[in-house]
């Protein structure tokens, strides 16, 4: 099931878009729909709930206030990467430019001009587009709270030093910038059993990485690396592997 917040001020305006969705999204997709009328409503529903598509009202009090655009701040904190809805009468592009600057991904809705087949299709977009990205995604019980591995971001894991610190490194294509993150309490075996074994391999005692980012096989001698997409990082292929890794990399480059 996925959760969908509508936060909106204007109470005609936010029954219509309730209704919208029951006659035609909830007639094919699985979804719960939450409302709010106000920032402390929305506020406790972004808290207590898990939402895969809120949809804000850039301004709550009808002041230019932008309560809309803090509860989205306070939404990118918790979900890093989904799509972000405004509801906005502002068409000001440089204005909307900055939003998506400071917010990530976003979609305006221009409340004037917004008609049920557009926000219906959008809306459809970003539901099918949820569960495209859903397929192969791990979530990796961190403390009090779960790391998500998505197999277009993540590139490797590494076993540091100990037996249960593991750095999880991934790409961010926002960004274009590579990040790092540990996971502690659980050992490199254990990851790579929560693994689709499609997609990511075993090059390594120390090493699991996603084919699907591998960018070459580089012989040196007697020695094998994987020259990784985005890192300037060659990770090493150990002799007990290198079968395995072959068979997988068959129709990558390879160089001597």
């Amino acid at each position: 099931m996925r959760t969908i917040l509508l936060v909106e001020a204007e109470l005609s305006h936010l029954r219509r878009l309730e209704r919208w969705i029951e006659s035609d999204i909830s007639k094919h997709y699985d979804v719960k729909i939450l409302v709010a009328t106000n920032y402390e409503e929305g506020q406790r529903w972004i808290k207590k709930n898990h939402i895969d598509v809120p949809i804000f009202d850039i301004s709550l009090m009808g002041d230019d206030d932008e309560l809309g655009l803090e509860l989205a701040r306070l939404y990118r904190k918790k979900y890093k990467y989904n799509t972000v809805f405004f509801q906005t009468a502002k068409n000001d592009p440089l204005y909307q430019n900055n939003i998506h600057n400071e917010i990530g991904s976003v979609i305006y809705l221009t409340k004037k001009d917004l008609i049920k087949d557009t926000f219906i299709s959008k809306l459809r977009h970003e539901l099918e587009r949820l569960e495209q990205a859903f397929v192969g995604v791990h979530f990796i019980k961190q403390r009090h709270k779960m790391i998500k591995i998505e197999p277009n971001r993540t590139l490797y894991f590494e076993k540091i030093n100990r037996e249960h610190l593991v750095k999880h490194c991934y790409y961010d294509a926002q960004t274009d910038e590579v990040y790092t993150e540990m996971l502690t309490s659980m050992s490199l075996n254990k990851i790579e059993s929560l693994l689709d074994a499609t997609v990511y391999l075993r090059t390594h005692q120390s090493f699991i990485v996603n084919r699907n980012m591998i960018a070459e096989v580089e012989t040196k001698g007697s020695s094998h690396m994987t020259q990784m997409k985005h890192a300037e990082i060659e990770i090493p292929i150990s002799r007990g592997f290198l079968k395995k890794v072959e068979a997988y990399l068959q129709a990558l480059p390879t160089r001597t």
